[in-house]
């Protein structure tokens, strides 16, 4: 069941942002992770000429994972950057602030 940011009073609401930070995390983590896995890929193919390119069908769905891997990421970024603005407590100045932060993230998207 979906729990929504302004929901503070669901039960299951107190796990929702352990959840979001984790996910952010672990984002993060396959991304740095798929993007070592993609750098050795383009060492060992790198010289090939784009005419004769051996690699290209490995590089575009290289490309395609990156970019999954990539939008999860910052889906993740953005989420949790919502909740957290909008957590009970958050002053008026910080929620904005942080409503900010997450209209950023959206605009790297």
């Amino acid at each position: 069941n979906k729990v929504l940011p302004w929901e503070w009073s669901d039960k299951s609401y107190a796990r929702v942002l352990p959840l979001l930070t984790s996910i952010a995390t672990k984002s993060e983590q396959w991304l740095r992770s798929f993007m070592a896995v993609k750098e050795s890929f383009q060492e060992q193919c790198g010289s090939a000429s784009p005419a004769a390119d051996s690699c290209a069908s490995q590089r575009r769905l290289l490309q395609e994972i990156e970019h999954s891997v990539t939008m999860t990421q910052l889906r993740a970024r953005h989420v949790l950057q919502i909740y957290t603005s909008l957590a009970p407590g958050v002053s008026v100045s910080e929620k904005a602030a942080g409503l900010l932060k997450a209209r950023k993230v959206l605009q790297t998207a």
